[in-house]
């Protein structure tokens, strides 16, 4: 059931997360990123290949875990929240009586589910990574991400800029 199924979203989210990054101004035209197969600034994450240095369209074609970790770091938690909350995740989308909210964690949620010796500073830094990637505690309904992607291709209709662009290249890449 659409409206009701939950799920985490994965790799879906990427091209999501570079437009937010783009709008927000935190990610630039050209702006590449190097994976080794870990994401060296927080420990225990890591890409599932070693890519070396990719740019946007490259870490969309290959779905580069570490460059959308980085998107995610840059954005910081709140950046990543109100991105993903603008899109409309975390609460239904109207479209059908009876949806479910899917899980985008708030501060609610980060008091009932600490994690021990971690800071939360570091916390948020973390989670603002994982779930820039799809991962982690996020679950979006398919009504969700079918509203999301729409606005999405919206805003990748001709003409675009640069990043828009970047990101039109690595969902084509993706595909072909």
């Amino acid at each position: 059931d659409p409206k009701t199924l939950t799920a985490r979203p994965g790799s879906t989210m990427k091209p999501l997360t570079a437009w937010i990054a783009s709008k927000s101004g935190k990610h630039a035209a050209g702006h590449s990123v190097e994976c080794s197969g870990k994401y060296a600034p927080i420990a225990g994450l890591h890409c599932y290949a070693s890519h070396g240095k990719l740019s946007l369209a490259g870490a969309i074609e290959v779905s580069c875990n570490s460059y959308f970790f980085d998107a995610g770091r840059r954005l910081g938690w709140q950046g990543v929240r109100a991105g993903f909350e603008d899109l409309g995740f975390g609460k239904p989308t109207g479209l059908a009586p009876g949806e479910a909210s899917g899980l985008l964690p708030n501060d609610e949620w980060l008091e009932k589910n600490p994690e021990a010796g971690i800071s939360k500073e570091r916390r948020l830094e973390r989670l603002a990574a994982v779930v820039a990637g799809g991962h982690g505690p996020f679950e979006v309904t398919p009504l969700q991400l079918a509203s999301a992607y729409h606005d999405l291709a919206k805003a990748l209709s001709a003409p675009r800029g640069k990043i828009e662009n970047e990101i039109f290249q690595g969902m084509t890449r993706v595909v072909q």
